[in-house]
């Protein structure tokens, strides 16, 4: 997709090619009148000295070279920019929001804390059953209890995922339910009532009946705050956007300085808190990289995905960070911005030569200096203004983007 400052350009252009022509027809008939002989060459020479200086070369060089350049540094950085609009977007961000498990935090969850309900099974067991339903999920989460089990994974039938809730499926004839403090409520389970700590943040269900609780708590990414610190430093503001409890969602986002916090959000709900800041007039990046961000990462005005994510959360963002460090996000915006720049320096810079070398092309200082510029001087300024313009633009691939 083709940037809006492009499609601009595209427009104007569109209108400058007949603009010269007919400047140069005008410059001929006017000279007609006043050239001295022979009248002929005078004529032709002002025609084709107007129609080459301002061949709109280095304008429509302008934007596709910067852009070409920012996207060739951004790959060399490890950052993937799908097209030139993201590029754009990504230089007016106003608001960056954050998903938390795999993206804030490494992805790699472990169980910490844990509490049985029955006697009816051990921890083993108890494992084997959420580790054997987690088999078919692809949720980080899910990660703890595939590690945690020893054994082979029983077989399910009937497995359901619950977006927003959790999982269940069938072992050996019995319904079992694996999910979060979403769950609970769906299930009408008090967790004050039943005593279930206020920290624990997974369940396991046989029908209504809560046979364990666990924490399974994440180690956040240790470039997570030099992030936010850098998007701080930017004028940028950081926003946690995520279905986890929220003491726990407080917890990481005091770890790594974010101020606004949005907890137990479900999936569906998540692109519905994205138009809401929108209407605010925020101008949005999202960064997530779970199916349950997909729809919120479309929403946004600009979406950054972690390359080690989902499918679908790849293929719903704008912008891939494929070394998977979040410092690559404050690195993708300084880069837009002078991606931005550059681009306007391009396009400043080649109208105000087209438009001097059109005053001079037309003859105007002819009766003052009786000089009047050759067709193949203009074609060599023509040349040299689009040289300057590419010059311009591979400076992108030197600058210091930014320093961690």
């Amino acid at each position: 997709m083709k940037p809006k400052i492009t499609q601009i350009v595209d427009k104007v252009t569109s209108y400058f090619v007949p603009a010269i022509f007919l400047i140069s027809i005008v410059a001929m008939i006017i000279w007609y009148f006043f050239a001295p002989v022979p009248k002929a060459t005078f004529l032709i020479t002002i025609g084709i000295s107007v129609l080459v200086i301002a061949c709109p070369c280095a304008l429509g060089l302008a934007t596709p070279m910067s852009v070409l350049s920012g996207i060739s540094r951004a790959a060399k950085m490890g950052i993937f920019i799908r097209n030139g609009d993201a590029l754009q977007v990504s230089s007016k961000i106003s608001h960056v929001v954050f998903d938390k498990t795999g993206t804030i935090t490494k992805g790699k969850p472990s169980i910490t804390e844990f509490e049985i309900y029955t006697s009816k099974y051990n921890y083993n067991e108890i494992i084997e059953l959420i580790s054997s339903l987690e088999n078919n999920s692809d949720h980080p989460i899910s990660l703890a209890f595939k590690d945690e089990n020893k054994g082979k994974p029983l077989p399910i039938s009937n497995f359901k995922n619950h977006v927003g809730f959790g999982i269940s499926g069938e072992i050996n004839h019995k319904t079992y339910y694996v999910g979060s403090d979403f769950l609970l409520k769906k299930l009408l389970v008090d967790k004050e009532k039943m005593k279930i700590k206020t920290s624990h943040n997974v369940y396991l269900f046989h029908e209504n009946h809560l046979l364990a609780s666990f924490l399974v708590s994440d180690m956040v990414r240790e470039e997570s705050y030099d992030t936010v610190k850098a998007l701080k430093k930017m004028g940028i503001k950081s926003i946690l956007l995520t279905g986890d409890q929220l003491l726990t969602a407080k917890k990481v986002a005091r770890q790594v300085g974010i101020d606004e916090v949005y907890a137990e959000v479900k999936p569906q709900e998540k692109q519905d808190k994205v138009i809401e800041m929108q209407q605010k007039g925020y101008t949005l990046a999202m960064i997530g990289d779970g199916i349950n961000d997909a729809p919120a990462l479309a929403q946004a005005d600009v979406s950054f995905a972690m390359g080690s994510g989902s499918d679908v959360a790849l293929t719903s963002s704008d912008i891939i960070i494929l070394n998977t460090n979040l410092t690559s996000i404050p690195k993708a915006i300084k880069l837009s911005k002078l991606t931005i720049r550059n681009i306007k320096q391009n396009l400043i810079g080649s109208f105000f030569y087209n438009s001097i070398g059109l005053i001079i092309a037309t003859g105007i200082f002819y009766p003052f200096f009786h000089y009047l510029l050759s067709p193949i001087i203009a074609s060599l300024a023509m040349a040299l203004s689009s040289v300057t313009v590419i010059f311009n633009a591979l400076r992108l691939r030197f600058m210091k983007i930014y320093k961690q």
